[in-house]
């Protein structure tokens, strides 16, 4: 009786100080967006590679390769050239505080009210405001997160609908994740192709 009372605390101590996002993910993802001229839904595929804090590599293999990878330090954002040996795109900067990443980053606060999200949660889904100054930082306004069932765990997650500032929204339907896994820090640093125009 004893030994199954620790038991019990231990397990209750462990739910408790687990954390909603995992150290580390790799997700595919199929992704809608309206064009902000014409209103057209516009699709596109991919995946998502995140280890905290503040490591991302965001690549959409179709239709068209587009790289987005940021560290602590650098972010790269690479655009493949539409045309066979034509030169590649490649902006890098110092990493600020928006971007997806920093999304990310917050999430480890569960989904529970704290001082950068107020959380609305119903049976499927998860309703996050992103307090205005924040908001600002981050330029995102808020996000619907609706989970495969009842069960609201990071890896049950069935698709996540950001909302911009600027009113636009992008929907990432999450086809397959990992969680856990092991991470080389090269994957967070970008080496650009041959033939690539770099602006810094």
């Amino acid at each position: 009786m004893k030994t199954a009372l620790i038991f019990l605390l231990i397990s209750n101590s462990y739910a408790i100080a687990k954390d909603f996002l995992p150290g580390t993910f790799k997700v595919e993802f199929a992704q809608e967006y309206k064009t902000s001229l014409k209103g057209k839904v516009k699709k596109s595929s991919g995946n998502i590679q995140y280890k905290y804090p503040s490591q991302i590599r965001f690549e959409v293999t179709k239709p068209d390769k587009v790289v987005f990878v940021s560290n602590q330090e650098m972010s790269w954002y690479y655009q493949a050239p539409f045309i066979e040996g034509e030169p590649g795109e490649l902006n890098v900067r110092k990493t600020g505080k928006t971007g997806l990443s920093r999304f990310f980053d917050v999430l480890k606060k569960g989904l529970k009210t704290n001082q950068f999200y107020e959380v609305k949660n119903n049976k499927e889904t998860s309703e996050i405001k992103f307090v205005e100054k924040f908001a600002k930082e981050l330029d995102i306004k808020g996000a619907l997160i609706t989970f495969k069932n009842d069960k609201m765990d990071f890896e049950n997650i069935k698709n996540m609908e950001l909302t911009y500032l600027d009113g636009h929204k992008i929907k990432l339907h999450f086809t397959e994740m990992k969680t856990g896994l092991s991470m080389n820090k090269e994957i967070f640093v970008f080496k650009a192709p041959k033939n690539t125009r770099i602006n810094q």
